[in-house]
């Protein structure tokens, strides 16, 4: 038979969950964006030093649990921020993309998480990381 297709969310939403193919898309759109605009130099698993939380955004799972977050703190201006920690302009052409991007994602999150709940289908479980 036919293997599944992968995506990127496959461990977060049910296989046959038609929002799955648009999802992968939307993050890869917005990790264009966070790449472009400097936001992964800081947000991954070596990080700022100077952060007392560290949002991780290198993955899928990451973004999506933190994207609400994200899209505050560029919509406010308070990221990115250069090495003293002190807020950084970026492109508005860039900042535009992102927030679109980004909220383009989250509301198919929203619309994945819908889909599960209207389905009657317990969302499964992340892989264990140990």
């Amino acid at each position: 038979g036919a293997q599944p297709e992968v995506t990127l969310f496959g461990e977060i939403y049910s296989p046959d969950n038609p929002n799955l193919a648009a999802l992968d898309d939307a993050y890869r759109k917005m990790a264009i964006n966070f790449r472009d605009a400097d936001c992964t130099v800081c947000h991954m698993p070596e990080g700022h030093r100077k952060m007392n939380k560290l949002t991780l955004l290198q993955t899928p799972y990451h973004a999506a649990t933190a994207i609400d977050a994200v899209l505050d703190e560029v919509r406010s201006g308070k990221m990115p921020v250069d090495d003293y920690n002190d807020p950084k302009t970026i492109d508005p052409a860039l900042k535009a993309d992102l927030l679109a991007n980004g909220e383009a994602f989250r509301q198919l999150l929203l619309t994945a998480d819908a889909w599960e709940r209207g389905n009657n289908r317990p969302k499964a479980q992340p892989a264990p990381t140990d």
